[in-house]
């Protein structure tokens, strides 16, 4: 468009770490987690935006890929354990968005369709499909709610591919 659009917005109060200490459960949004470093590297054929945030127990890493050319943006999360007796269990990411309508949604992708202003979103699970994601739509404000099982791994990574861009 001719005009900056945010159609997606992952914001870091509204994507949550959960996980267990020692069989005690815990649970961190990333607002509350010390970002330790960040970093941004770029050629000319793409830049990687790197965000790395950490406590005492887990590092959440965010990698934001943009290709030359491309109208994807790989989104790659790596999320792990920094002490032993620390297991990952789930992370939920909510999505904010702009639309009127949901034009698919699988595993695989979620399309979504902001009308008037002839914009379309979309969201391919490229590496760790979510285990449940659902879509709330309240008029014209969406949320995209993703959750993954981590399955009480040490190390986990997800990847999406993010896009929009407009459309006659």
């Amino acid at each position: 468009t001719y005009f900056p659009y945010t159609f997606f917005n992952f914001a870091s109060n509204e994507t949550t770490i959960s996980y267990k200490v020692y069989g005690s459960n815990q649970a961190d949004t990333l607002d509350q987690v010390t970002v330790k470093e960040m970093k941004i590297e770029n050629d000319n054929q793409h830049a990687i935006i790197t965000i790395t945030r950490g406590n005492d127990y887990v590092n959440y890493t965010q990698l934001t890929t943009v290709y030359k050319g491309l109208r994807f943006v790989n989104l790659t999360t790596t999320i792990d354990s920094t002490v032993p007796g620390v297991s990952l269990d789930k992370l939920k990411i909510d999505a904010q968005s702009i639309t009127n309508q949901t034009v698919r949604n699988d595993n695989v992708t979620i399309v979504l369709l902001d009308e008037p202003v002839k914009v379309l979103g979309q969201l391919i699970f490229k590496v760790n499909q979510p285990a449940n994601h659902t879509i709330i739509q309240n008029g014209v404000q969406c949320r995209v709610r993703l959750e993954y099982d981590l399955e009480g791994k040490q190390v986990a990574e997800i990847q999406i591919l993010a896009s929009a861009y407009s459309i006659t």
